[in-house]
């Protein structure tokens, strides 16, 4: 296509509305399709890596204090030992702690959790393993 003349400008013209057209056509789908998903009651993003019992039990792991008071994990180890990113321990203990029907017993006792603890040996601490979820029913 040669732009330098009347008729490759024109056909240049064209093809470029064509592909605004286009664009625009998307976009009013998109828009749509979502107020459709929001309409059944979808909302989009990705799903929570936590559920409630689960923000409890890092709370507790994370507010559990040694001998002298310190912090007994880090939040590094509970974020290793469960699979997730730093950020996410973060963004959840930062979050207000959800009730579970006013217990205060630990909730890995509560939910069956039979916990057990591993020991890094290059770094001489220990962590809580949720080892498996025993049905409680």
């Amino acid at each position: 296509m040669d732009t330098a003349t009347a008729i490759g400008r024109m056909f240049f013209q064209i093809l470029s509305a064509i592909a605004e057209f286009e664009h625009a056509l998307m976009s009013r789908r998109t828009r749509d399709g979502l107020a459709a998903a929001r309409a059944r009651g979808r909302t989009g993003g990705q799903k929570p890596k936590f559920g409630p019992w689960q923000v409890n039990l890092v709370r507790q792991i994370y507010d559990e204090l040694d001998e002298h008071g310190m912090s007994r994990y880090t939040v590094g180890q509970i974020a290793a030992e469960l699979g997730v990113t730093l950020p996410t321990i973060y963004r959840h203990l930062g979050k207000p702690i959800p009730s579970h029907h006013g217990s205060h017993q630990r909730l890995w006792d509560f939910v069956g959790f039979s916990a057990i603890t591993t020991v890094d040996p290059c770094r001489r601490t220990g962590i809580v393993v949720a080892a498996g979820l025993e049905s409680t029913r």
